[in-house]
């Protein structure tokens, strides 16, 4: 039996840990995944371009 959490929020973002599953992650045209510890990278798509920006350390 898999073992699942629901995260539910109401305000802009929510901050975890740890995300497993095998279902993807399916985020809108424009919304941004953020990753790292200072926040550096972060992939988007705008509609009509991909981008990967990274920040730098």
């Amino acid at each position: 039996m898999p073992s699942w959490k629901k995260v539910i929020t109401s305000g802009s973002s929510a901050h975890l840990n740890e995300i497993t599953g095998s279902g993807g992650i399916h985020l809108p045209d424009s919304a941004e995944l953020t990753l790292g510890d200072s926040e550096d990278l972060k992939i988007y798509h705008g509609g009509s371009n991909s981008i990967i920006q990274e920040g730098g350390a």
